[in-house]
């Protein structure tokens, strides 16, 4: 009857597997630290930016006319809700590739330097408990 279920494996190979999972984090933890993983982000080619930005833009208006042509042929309301859909997609595709634009900025391309510096700046002359508030600044005189 203990033939088909299988057996328990031996605390040598649990250990011997944990030991290889172990090493295999370490790896991982060293590649994100600055190794080839770590720079795979900053090594975008202009082509490759540009085919994403322009992803981000046609997708989320191909959405938008899609939910508006979709939604006019059952409401019989054509062309009106495949406009505004158009126009809402358009809207949605500028701030995704506005974003986009943001986020690799900030992962290494050029200009970081100073807004690296801009926000060390800023970020000294906070007070603990956030800005000053115009409230604040009322009080005192």
């Amino acid at each position: 009857m203990t033939e088909g279920r299988p057996r328990p494996p031996s605390p040598r190979r649990l250990d011997d597997l944990g030991r290889r999972i172990a090493e295999a984090r370490g790896r991982g933890a060293d590649n994100r630290a600055g190794g080839r993983a770590g720079k795979g982000r900053q090594d975008v080619s202009g082509l490759g930016l540009g085919l994403r930005l322009s992803v981000e833009m046609v997708s989320a208006l191909a959405v938008g006319l899609g939910i508006g042509y979709v939604l006019d042929r059952v409401f019989g309301t054509a062309p009106l809700l495949l406009i505004v859909f158009m126009v809402m997609g358009a809207l949605a595709g500028f701030l995704n590739v506005y974003r986009a634009a943001r986020e690799i900025q900030a992962t290494g391309r050029p200009g970081e330097a100073d807004t690296a510096g801009a926000e060390a700046s800023d970020s000294a002359r906070e007070t603990p408990n956030g800005p000053p508030r115009a409230t604040d600044a009322d009080d005192d005189e």
